[in-house]
């Protein structure tokens, strides 16, 4: 997964991007978790737009959008 837009860096700020894969013995294609943690930088609201594809191939890629709401 990658991000199709930049961040807006008046909000976000991104503090890792870290990859679990499956328990072993892991193969070619297998599912895992990717850990996204982000530091809110100050009260509003935006967008993080993802695409999702596979890293050799940049064509018809699924794309994600998330709206993160922060309350103070």
């Amino acid at each position: 997964m990658a991000f199709s837009q930049p961040l807006d860096s008046r909000y976000l700020s991104l503090v890792s991007n870290e990859f679990f894969p499956p328990p072993s013995p892991s193969r070619v294609g297998q599912s895992g978790h990717q850990v996204l943690t982000f530091h809110s930088l100050r009260q509003g609201m935006t967008s993080i737009t993802m695409k999702y594809c596979r890293p050799w191939d940049e064509g018809d890629c699924a794309t994600f959008s998330f709206t993160i709401v922060q309350i103070t």
